[in-house]
């Protein structure tokens, strides 16, 4: 809900949240209240943003490289202001400690596969998830995931890469809801 200030003459909606210092208005990037036991935030400056998967990438070839998940949408609908610009989440404000959590729907139709993913800022690796295996031969569907805190800056974009291994095996990113990144 935004808020409004009276001119005298006529109520002025807030387009920034600022307090006077005595001598120049400070922009508040945050607020918080103690609740007792933790500190609870009020009010932060920082605009979430994600995005979701559209259309299955399909034919990731099992090998040690990372290959670059492409085919997004931003996810305007939960996170307003979105953006994805080259297969990647663009940042829309800043703030240190940022979550980014990516999330896969991974298929494949091989066995003794590992797959897993990377997060990356600006095109420098910030994380690697965790392994994840299939042993047993029928194929398998399981969520790759990976999560990241970084200091991240208004405009910075971030991407997802997976690997499968060994050579010759197959994994697929699939479409939709469940395959998403969101940066928080």
């Amino acid at each position: 809900m935004p808020g409004y200030s009276w001119t005298g003459s006529a109520w002025k909606k807030v387009v920034r949240k600022a307090i006077w210092t005595g001598t120049a208005w400070k922009d508040i990037k945050s607020s918080h209240r103690w609740t007792g036991s933790a500190w609870e935030t009020i009010y932060s400056s920082f605009i979430s943003s994600g995005m979701t998967k559209n259309g299955n990438m399909a034919g990731q070839t099992g090998s040690a490289a990372y290959r670059k998940i492409i085919g997004w949408t931003a996810d305007t609908a939960t996170y307003p202001g979105s953006s994805v610009v080259a297969d990647g989440l663009v940042a829309q404000s800043t703030k240190a400690g940022a979550a980014i959590t990516a999330v896969i729907d991974a298929g494949s139709a091989w066995n003794n596969l590992t797959a897993r993913l990377q997060i990356s800022v600006n095109d420098t690796v910030v994380v690697t998830g965790p392994d994840s295996r299939w042993t047993t031969s029928g194929g398998w569907d399981v969520p790759l995931t990976a999560t990241a805190t970084v200091n991240i800056s208004a405009g910075d974009v971030v991407t997802v890469a997976m690997s499968a291994s060994p050579s010759g095996n197959y994994l697929t990113a699939r479409s939709g809801a469940g395959t998403y990144v969101r940066l928080t």
